[in-house]
């Protein structure tokens, strides 16, 4: 469920389709209003799962987090111990 062009025609800011948004669609499309939790359950009947996504930005560039990791972090990490433990632990 995650066409571009219907989460744009329905209104919804973005590409997720939440449970509440199937829920919203199917109240306004066909004037049924069920509960969210039985939309879950309708749409787990049809075949559908749940979709979690992945943490972390997209254009997250992995050497560059390393890199800073490596170089950057121990600093900032040795001047925050004059002031007080900072931990920036991931």
């Amino acid at each position: 469920m995650g066409d571009k062009k219907l989460t744009r025609t329905h209104h919804f800011p973005d590409e997720t389709w939440t449970t509440p948004r199937v829920r919203d669609l199917i109240g306004r499309q066909l004037g049924v209003w069920y509960h969210v939790d039985h939309v879950r359950k309708l749409l787990h009947q049809l075949g559908f799962s749940l979709q979690r996504p992945q943490k972390g930005a997209l254009e997250q560039n992995e050497q560059a987090v390393k890199t800073w990791v490596q170089t950057t972090r121990p600093e900032v990490e040795k001047k925050g111990r004059g002031r007080g433990h900072v931990d920036l632990s991931r």
